[in-house]
Parts: structure tokens; C-alpha cells; sequence
């Protein structure tokens, strides 16, 4: 897991529900697998399996994650310009199969636009629960 995500999920565990727990363990995997291939261009069949499992998931959930995030990734910045779309979205359509992320830059700079998105949802769920209104 993302390091600072991990932080920020430890600040306050009553903001950890099911649902964001699921998505971002599934994330993570994307998110390795992207960094993987681009670095490394390697991947074992295990891990292949593991990513379009993560993907299939992602997509099947879209419309949850999609209105966590809505307001959250407008306020990142992806190849030092403002992100001019979904990147959750972006790297899930960029590919047909991970190995199609060998020398992505554009995905790499996604990926961080849409791991900054994840940690601002977490930081306002965070915000909202110490306000009493522990909403999603």
C-alpha cells in the first residue's frame, strides 16, 4: 500500500469502511502493476491474473467510486497541468492488458493524479468524521 495512504488511513480508523477498504486493495494492485510494467516489463502470470481480477472488480464498482472521487481528482495536477479527466477511468480504459503499460508515461502521471484524488477522499472522510457527520 501506498505509504502515505497507509498514514492516512491510521489517523482514523472509524473512516475505514468495507467499501474504500475493497477499492483500495484492489487499487494498489492496478497501481503495482502499472508501475511494474513500466519499470520492469515483467510480469509473472499470477500477477496478470491478480491485475484483471483487480480491473474486472474496479469496473463492475465504477459508479460507487466513481461519485467518491468526482470532487477530489479536479483538484490534482497530472504531468504538472490540472488532471483534464477521471484518472481512476484513464488507466482502466488506457490498457487492454497490463502489458500495454511498457513506457506509459502518460499512465504513470495518471496513477499519481489518481492516488492524490484517493488520498483527499480519505483526509474529507477523515475531516467529516471528526465534524459528527460521518457520511460518505
Amino acid at each position: 500500500m501506498n505509504p502515505f495512504t497507509r498514514f492516512l488511513r491510521s489517523l482514523s480508523p472509524r473512516t475505514q469502511t468495507p467499501e474504500i477498504e475493497e477499492f483500495i486493495l484492489r487499487w494498489d494492485v492496478v497501481e503495482v502493476v502499472v508501475v511494474s510494467v513500466y519499470k520492469d516489463r515483467l510480469l509473472t502470470p499470477e500477477v496478470r491474473s491478480a491485475d484483471a481480477e483487480a480491473r474486472a472488480w474496479l469496473r463492475q464498482h465504477a459508479p460507487h467510486w466513481r461519485a467518491w472521487f468526482a470532487p477530489y481528482w479536479p483538484q490534482t495536477l497530472q504531468g504538472g497541468r490540472p488532471t483534464p479527466a477521471d484518472p481512476f477511468e484513464f488507466i482502466l480504459s488506457r490498457a487492454g492488458h497490463a502489458d500495454d503499460f511498457a513506457e506509459d508515461w502518460e499512465a504513470m502521471q495518471a496513477l499519481a493524479a489518481a492516488r492524490e484524488a484517493l488520498n483527499r477522499y480519505l483526509l474529507a472522510l477523515q475531516s467529516r468524521h471528526r465534524s459528527g457527520n460521518g457520511r460518505r
